[in-house]
């Protein structure tokens, strides 16, 4: 069976309050129980719920217990002092959002308008007109903005002021495990069933993109071995990407990463030397820098200027082939792009951008997201102070902009992707697996290139509303061909052994 994702948004549940009417004035140890929307350990989430009647306890990664409650009366609990628990009544109305990750989930569930305090310079363009509206305040005027009930934040050595909530946005996450946050924040707003639907809708939409890349795997329809660097240059070295965010994207995207640290290299590389596993293997490139160029009116780096600032050796596969690519096409007038605040909100544009790096033909229609090639710098998304591009509460949904994708007809119930890399076939290895960079065979974009083997990209389908009868229906008509399709995976699957180091995103 054959079906897109507007199958799926059409049939996402409409939100509604998180906790049923007559909490607020209930004592806060009532034996009735008013959740409506409970996550479970079952869920990918980065933080752990524990439900009460009229509270929620969640451990959020971090030494201090959160405690949601939606009783006028505080829950009397027991809370051990060294843990500095942080008690909030929620709905919350206002709050302080110091990151640009949690700027841009909250703008994701409709609620922008509720961020009252920032930090300099948001990458967001919604927040930024907000900001010169005055309905959001700067640090330097917080003076002016009324009070908060919390604060979001992504600086794990902060300290000392207990109204915090820490997000980590470091990379430790696999994409979809890392979007798991938007529950988390959602539960401040009373918002659990619209926080699902829009992690829902994502997901679909990368494991639909996951799923492809598969199918054309199976069937010999994708380069093997276009190998991929994820850096970002600092000072005189480039810090390499290798974390679980980073390694599972890859994977899903049909590639690898270029396996530095298991080489005995480390993570960080000299970039004058082209003697690196890094410069002789990437395939492709992915620069993540920051670069500033020249004087206002501020020109975007072009190939010139990305050659002189990188320091990457020019006659390396990738820089000849024309294959680097930056992080900045979604920039604002101060020239900083959004790729680390925005991207873990939307990992399915993410996985995109990957997918079309590797495969231009995947979608001929998309246009990437944040990427853009140095060799064309007017490629650009702008990133005006527009506070009329906030989502608005009642198009969450449609204010995705999901991409349209058919799932392949063995794909039919939830899976992995997304959450760990190699999922469908985590215990094979691609050691056999040369990088295109070493093979010298051309691009390697041909449609009809034989693959060989799969490398790596994940089985993955979306678990949402309206999944659970397509599953069933589709069971009862493709059993056969799927247990086909299952023995040539397991018969011919080349898995992925890069290792994963602890740098941050």
């Amino acid at each position: 069976m054959k079906f897109t994702l507007s199958f799926f948004a059409a049939s996402l549940p409409l939100a509604w309050a998180s906790f049923k009417p007559g909490c607020e004035s209930a004592p806060w140890d009532s034996e009735i129980d008013f959740w409506n929307t409970k996550y479970t350990s079952s869920d990918a989430l980065p933080f752990a719920p524990e439900y009460n009647n009229t509270f929620v306890r969640i451990r959020n990664r971090q030494r201090r217990e959160i405690i949601l409650h939606c009783t006028n009366e505080a829950p009397q609990i027991e809370i051990s002092p060294d843990h500095e628990p942080l008690i909030v009544k929620v709905p919350v109305e206002n709050v302080t959002a110091l990151d640009g990750y949690s700027q841009h989930l909250i703008d994701m569930l409709g609620m922008s308008s509720s961020i009252k305090r920032v930090q300099e310079q948001s990458t967001s363009s919604c927040i930024r007109g907000l900001t010169r509206e005055n309905n959001t305040y700067e640090i330097d005027n917080w003076s002016e903005a009324p009070e908060t009930e919390v604060t979001f934040h992504d600086d794990a050595a902060a300290s000392g002021d207990n109204s915090r909530v820490l997000i980590y946005n470091d990379g430790r996450y696999a994409p979809l495990h890392q979007l798991g946050y938007i529950k988390l924040i959602g539960m401040f707003f009373g918002m659990e069933e619209q926080a699902d639907a829009i992690y829902s809708a994502i997901a679909a939409n990368y494991r639909c993109a996951a799923a492809q890349v598969q199918d054309m795997a199976m069937n010999n329809d994708y380069p093997s071995g276009a190998f991929i660097s994820a850096y970002q240059k600092e000072e005189d070295s480039l810090s390499l990407f290798q974390n679980d965010y980073w390694t599972v994207l890859s994977t899903d995207a049909g590639s690898r990463l270029v396996n530095v640290s298991s080489d005995g290299s480390g993570d960080d590389v000299n970039v004058a030397t082209d003697s690196e596993i890094f410069v002789k293997q990437s395939w492709a490139m992915i620069d993540t820098t920051q670069y500033r160029s020249g004087q206002r009116p501020i020109d975007r780096v072009d190939e010139a200027a990305w050659e002189d600032l990188s320091d990457v050796p020019t006659g390396i596969y990738a820089v000849k082939h024309d294959n680097v690519w930056l992080s900045d096409r979604q920039t604002n007038r101060n020239l900083t792009h959004n790729f680390f605040a925005r991207g873990p909100a939307r990992p399915d544009l993410v996985l995109r951008d990957l997918i079309s790096v590797v495969k231009p033909d995947f979608d001929e229609s998309y246009t990437k997201t944040f990427l853009r090639s140095p060799d064309n710098p007017d490629d650009f998304d702008a990133q005006r102070r527009k506070s009329d591009t906030c989502i608005a509460s009642d198009a969450t949904i449609s204010s995705l902009g999901l991409t349209e994708c058919t799932l392949p007809d063995w794909a039919g119930g939830y899976h992995s992707s997304g959450l760990s890399a190699n999922a469908y076939n985590p215990a094979a290895a691609d050691d056999e697996v040369a990088s295109l960079a070493l093979s010298g065979n051309g691009s390697g974009l041909s449609t009809g290139e034989k693959a060989g083997a799969a490398i790596g990209a994940i089985l993955g389908a979306a678990a949402i509303a309206g999944a659970v009868f397509a599953a069933f229906w589709f069971k009862k008509r493709s059993a056969r061909r799927n247990a086909h399709k299952q023995r040539e995976v397991e018969e011919g699957k080349i898995g992925d052994k890069t290792s994963i180091s602890s740098i941050g995103s």
